[in-house]
């Protein structure tokens, strides 16, 4: 029998049935806190059983949708340090061009015991000290978490922590030596469905590398490969950024309206997301 879902959400509206409007769309409604908090603490007490299986399901969820604080408070309340540490690898890639101090603080507060073992989380500090200006630390971390990936025949932990070491090379001015890293990390991703995103990393890498070199005729090539993997995979945080890495290699060779064509696309995605800071630098290019 079909429900009259519609129905039944006006009537909840119209008689305040302990629900609250969401937004300006109709239709959207949530518990008033005070009924939500009594649910809670009512299951808290007759079902406990059930509340760590709820929470897990709430944190995949907040995940799938990219929500990575609320998933994170979320399964911090299940007490499983491992689990969070893994949430928190997956989450890096996400919040380290966007929420460094977050995630620093996430690594801090996870137990020392964790945070030494887990070649992801270690790869992810050397990310962060590198940010932070400490190149050498940065490249002493991503070392030892190599070295244990390698260990343990982890193509995709290993491919990532390659490309991250070839960022804090290049910024060494260590040309070749994030070039080697690069390479290596396309070796293991370009063939894998599944590592098409780090694959699409190693490429821009590679590209920036090859720039640094003035070698920016064939960094050209390599960073429009990686922008059409990006856009494939509808990456919107790396897009804009390698358009506009695309547009300096593309003046380097006098073609300016590639240039232009690149920077004004950047600054629009930049302006839909209300990104002042990287429309600044869009618009510092452009002018």
């Amino acid at each position: 029998q079909r429900k009259d879902w519609h129905g039944w959400i006006n009537t909840i509206i119209q008689n305040n049935l302990f629900a609250l409007p969401v937004g300006l769309e109709i239709g959207w409604v949530r518990y008033h806190h005070l009924f939500r908090d009594f649910l809670q603490e009512h299951l808290s007490r007759e079902h406990p059983e059930e509340i760590p299986s709820i929470l897990q399901k709430l944190a995949q969820a907040y995940e799938t949708r990219s929500e990575w604080e609320k998933a994170y408070h979320v399964q911090k309340r299940l007490e499983d340090m491992d689990a969070l540490a893994g949430l928190i690898e997956r989450a890096a890639p996400h919040l380290l061009p966007r929420a460094l101090v977050t995630l620093e603080t996430w690594l801090k507060n996870l137990p020392p015991s964790i945070r030494g073992i887990r070649p992801g989380l270690l790869s992810i500090q050397g990310s962060i000290e590198y940010m932070k200006g400490n190149l050498k630390d940065g490249v002493c971390l991503q070392n030892q978490a190599e070295s244990i990936f390698r260990e343990r025949d982890d193509p995709f932990g290993l491919a990532l922590t390659l490309t991250r070491r070839a960022t804090v090379h290049r910024f060494l001015g260590d040309y070749q030596s994030a070039l080697q890293d690069t390479e290596d990390a396309i070796g293991l991703t370009k063939s894998n469905d599944d590592l098409q995103l780090i694959f699409a990393d190693a490429l821009r890498e590679k590209g920036l590398s090859l720039f640094r070199q003035g070698q920016s005729r064939q960094s050209v090539k390599i960073l429009e490969r990686a922008l059409k993997i990006y856009t494939r995979l509808d990456d919107t945080s790396h897009i804009p950024i390698l358009m506009m890495e695309t547009g300096m290699a593309y003046a380097a060779l006098g073609k300016e309206d590639e240039t232009q064509r690149l920077l004004e696309q950047a600054l629009q995605i930049w302006k839909q997301s209300g990104n002042l800071t990287w429309q600044a630098n869009a618009l510092n290019n452009l002018g």
